[in-house]
């Protein structure tokens, strides 16, 4: 996919999304980064998007201890496997 980096305020590698739990940062990655990728690249993907998998920032529990490991922007998308065969 081509086409230039879109950034926000939140996931911009700035302090303030330094500041964010783990699932609020998820979530602003998506609505400012890959929402709008995949709404201009694929406009008709149906898929969903979550933080899954295992880290206190999945249960919300996330503090400045853990985020010092493993931590960052990070989200999985599901999408239906007809509809886009894995090569």
């Amino acid at each position: 996919m081509g086409g230039d980096a879109v950034g926000g305020d939140a996931v911009g590698g700035d302090e303030a999304a330094a500041d964010l739990p783990g699932a609020e940062l998820a979530a602003a990655f998506h609505r400012e980064v890959v929402g709008p990728l995949l709404a201009r690249e694929l406009p008709r993907l149906r898929y969903a998007a979550a933080r899954l998998g295992s880290g206190s920032d999945v249960l919300g529990l996330d503090d400045a201890m853990s985020r010092d490991h493993d931590w960052g922007c990070r989200l999985t998308l599901l999408v239906c496997r007809r509809r886009w065969p894995v090569a």
